[in-house]
């Protein structure tokens, strides 16, 4: 990834928004942590979301490190994988 597919913006409260392609990061992140946070919480093994929800470890370690971008359809197979609600994950 090249340094000019991120926007680095500096507001007046000394703390950086980091965006990329328009896209809110923080968004991703927070909710890659609810799900890990969740998953801990029902003491769920990263491999057993995987095989519940048919989604790669990889690609599950990667939303929750907030590194993938986690769509709706992603979020209900992890919600029902984990048997939560939506809401749970998906709080906007």
């Amino acid at each position: 990834m090249d340094d000019e597919d991120w926007d680095f913006k500096e507001d007046s409260y000394e703390y950086r928004n980091y965006e990329s392609s328009g896209h809110d990061l923080s968004d991703e992140i927070n909710k890659g942590h609810r799900i890990f946070d969740l998953r801990s919480l029902l003491n769920m093994s990263i491999e057993s979301l995987s095989a519940l929800s048919a989604i790669s470890v990889q690609n599950l370690l990667a939303i929750e490190a907030g590194l993938l971008h986690l769509d709706r359809a992603t979020a209900e197979s992890i919600a029902n994988a984990m048997d939560i609600e939506l809401s749970d994950i998906w709080l906007d």
